[in-house]
C-alpha cells in the first residue's frame, strides 16, 4: 500500500498558550508544520476532491481548535490538534505535527521553541 503525504508549511497563528499568566493574557505567535500521511489512491485517477483530503477543511479545523482552550504546554496542544485531525479525517493514517512558539519569553536570543508529535490511527 502506498501513502500520499500532504504538507502544510509554516501555518502562522496567534494564540494564548503558555505556562505564564501574561502569555495567556497577551498571546504569542505560533507556527505549525503538518504532514498528513493519507490513503487516497482513488484521487490519483478520479481527480475529484471527494477522493482526497480537503486542505481547506483541515485548515479550518486547526483554526477552530487552536484557541478553543488555553494550553500550558505545547506538547498538550500538539497532541490535541493531532487527535482532532485523526478523528475528523478518516483517510489520514498518521499525523506529524510540529508546533513552534515564536520568540519564547525570557529567551530573547532564541527565535523559537518547537515540539514535534507523531500520532497514528489505531
Amino acid at each position: 500500500m502506498s501513502e500520499t503525504i500532504i504538507r502544510f508549511n509554516k501555518l502562522k497563528l496567534f494564540g494564548f498558550h503558555g505556562v505564564h499568566e501574561f502569555e495567556k493574557q497577551n498571546g504569542n505567535n505560533f507556527e505549525i508544520d503538518l504532514e498528513l500521511f493519507c490513503k487516497i489512491q482513488n484521487s490519483k485517477s478520479t481527480d475529484n476532491l471527494i477522493d482526497t483530503i480537503n486542505y481547506e477543511e483541515v485548515y479550518k479545523l486547526i483554526l477552530e481548535k487552536f484557541n478553543i482552550k488555553k494550553f500550558n504546554l505545547l506538547e498538550a496542544l500538539s497532541d490535541q490538534l493531532a487527535v482532532e485531525i485523526l478523528n475528523n479525517f478518516i483517510n489520514v493514517l498518521k499525523v506529524k505535527l510540529i508546533l513552534r512558539k515564536m520568540n519564547p519569553v525570557k529567551m530573547e536570543n532564541l527565535n523559537s521553541v518547537e515540539v514535534e508529535i507523531i500520532k497514528e490511527r489505531k
